[in-house]
């Protein structure tokens, strides 16, 4: 999966070379939800008051560095150089969903593993783009028009 935040690359697509960094993702919706209980009912009422938002958790594992001193190094300040907020854009086999006003909240359960590192980033965003899809070529590259523009279906 290629993940950018606010034009930065924050994952290639997997691994080549020991280059590019891979992500894990997952995504959870939250929504703002009213309880009451009516008077001497066993059960509570709900009701969706709106307000969702989806809650994305990418686990970015770069290639590893050249030793523990750099490996710490990179973990330390690693949240610290991203922007607060911005277009998220995730892409995978040629589709592509976009989170305009998307906010970095946080950097949890991050791993340090000798050289290697694991960062988890935790986005929230409100409703996504719609989906893009492109057409691939045989070995899964996006294919372009005469001007360098993706062909979308």
């Amino acid at each position: 999966m290629k993940v950018t935040f606010n034009g930065i690359t924050l994952a290639e697509g997997g691994y080549a070379n020991g280059t590019t960094w891979a992500a894990v993702f997952n995504i959870a919706v939250e929504q703002r939800v009213q309880t009451w209980q009516p008077l001497r009912a066993e059960w509570l009422k709900l009701k969706a008051r709106g307000g969702r938002s989806h809650v994305i958790t990418l686990t970015l594992r770069p290639p590893p560095e050249e030793d523990h001193h750099e490996a710490f190094a990179a973990l330390s300040i690693y949240f610290a150089d991203l922007p607060a907020e911005g277009a998220l854009v995730l892409e995978s086999g040629g589709n592509e969903r976009t989170y305009e006003e998307a906010v970095l909240v946080s950097m949890p359960g991050t791993q340090r593993n000798g050289t290697a590192n694991a960062f988890q980033l935790v986005f929230r965003a409100g409703e996504p783009s719609a989906l893009v899809r492109f057409i691939l070529d045989g070995d899964g590259v996006i294919l372009e028009d005469g001007d360098g523009v993706p062909l979308e279906w």
